[in-house]
Order: C-alpha cells, then sequence, then structure tokens
C-alpha cells in the first residue's frame, strides 16, 4: 500500500515478496496499484512472463528502460512449497536478452531493478554491456554513493524501505551524468565550516604552522589531526 501510495513507477519483484505465492501478491499489488515487474519469472507450463519484464518511461524528451531481476538460485530454498507452477529463468542471459530488446527500442538510459545480491550485481555489471544503473537488493546494504563497475553504476539505498535514494541524472549529446545535490549542499556547507575555524586557529598560532601549534598541547591536540590531514 506504501509503494502503491508513493506512486512508484517500477516495483521489481522480490525473493520474499513470492512468500506467499504468486496469487496472493498479484491480488496486493492490484490493489495497491503497484506496477510489479520481473523479465526472469515465468509460468512453468506455458513459459510466458508472470509479470511485465520491463517499463519505458519518456522523461525531459530521453527514454529509460526499467527491468527487474529475480533470483534464480535462493529461491526454491526459501518458498519451494508456494512456487511450484513458476520458473526462474537464468539471470544473466535474460539481462542480455532485455538489454538488446532495450536498444532496440531506442532506450537513452537502462536500469536494472535486480534481487541478486551485490556480488552477483558485480557480476552483472562485468558481463552484460549496456546497463547504466543497477539498483540492488537483498543485500541489505546502504551505499551513500554509486559503485561504479565497468561502464555501470550499482545503487543500494538499504532494505524495508529505511531509506529513499536520489540519484540525479544529467543528459547531454546521449551521454549521461549525475551527482547527488542534496550532499553537494552538505559537503559546501562543510567547507565553509573547516574554512573558518582553520582562519580562526591560524590567528591563534600567531603565525606559526598550525600543526605545529597543536601538536604537543594535550588542551589542543584534537586540532593537530584536524591540520595535520586538512587539504
Amino acid at each position: 500500500k506504501i509503494y502503491g501510495l508513493l506512486s512508484y513507477d517500477a516495483v521489481n519483484v522480490g525473493l520474499q515478496d513470492l512468500a506467499m505465492g504468486v496469487d496472493f501478491l498479484k491480488d496486493n499489488a492490484k490493489a495497491s496499484n503497484i506496477p510489479l515487474i520481473s523479465a526472469n519469472i515465468i509460468d512453468k507450463k506455458n513459459k510466458k512472463t508472470l509479470f511485465q519484464p520491463y517499463i519505458i518511461k519518456e522523461i525531459a524528451g530521453a527514454k529509460f528502460g526499467i527491468f527487474g531481476l529475480t533470483s534464480d538460485s535462493r529461491i526454491r530454498k526459501y518458498f519451494k512449497n508456494n512456487i511450484n507452477n513458476i520458473e526462474i529463468l537464468p539471470h544473466m542471459d535474460t539481462a542480455k536478452k532485455i538489454v538488446k530488446e532495450l536498444k532496440a527500442k531506442g532506450i537513452n538510459v537502462i536500469i536494472a531493478l535486480s534481487n541478486l545480491g551485490y556480488g552477483n550485481d558485480i557480476k552483472l555489471a562485468k558481463n552484460v554491456s549496456g546497463i547504466n544503473f543497477i539498483v540492488e537488493s537483498w543485500s541489505y546494504l546502504r551505499l551513500n554513493y554509486p559503485r561504479k563497475v565497468d561502464k555501470s553504476f550499482i545503487l543500494s539505498p538499504h532494505f524495508k524501505g529505511q531509506y529513499i535514494g536520489k540519484l540525479s541524472i544529467f543528459l547531454k549529446s546521449g551521454a549521461y551524468n549525475f551527482y547527488n545535490p542534496q550532499q553537494e549542499k552538505v559537503l559546501k556547507v562543510r567547507i565553509k565550516g573547516y574554512e573558518a575555524q582553520m582562519k580562526y586557529y591560524r590567528r591563534l598560532a600567531k603565525g606559526m604552522d598550525p600543526a605545529e601549534y597543536f601538536k604537543n598541547d594535550k588542551k589542543r591536540g584534537n586540532w593537530y589531526n584536524f591540520f595535520h590531514f586538512a587539504p
């Protein structure tokens, strides 16, 4: 219900989402208007995907392709009694197929919502070219900054909806750039604070090297490290 109220564009089907079975998940998602995606969960009988494999969003003239991948290694160990009617296709092969399909549709930015775990996400980035961003889950990680692996960036906003990650992407001449505007503001404030502190303590040092001034003074010892390592 919360995801529905937040108006998410896409939610990848994860391992624990299938704990009560596919029908239970679909019914609740429909009631909450949650757009579920997964490119590698298929019906065992007809071999068709049980969820939409990807969505395409056009924002500010750019096309974004977002597809989902669900773990194909842990799922039967945990929920085998509830998933007898489904099959999980190998995620690496599925990713290559989907990326090729999205590129053929003229997609500018390809995003993978992954429930594979951080280690598998690194392998995914190294072995499947064309994925610009991988938003990972299952690993319980919180990455404050994206990690670059080859030409992909891996993001992890932690688990259980405790954090909301924000990534600003700027497209120029077919290429993209990004930054975290909030983090930029924080860093600017910190730099100003450091500059003011250094100016003040340089005055106290009366022309001496501030690091040397504070080095042997127990009361001011903490400032030695600051000046010694400050740029």
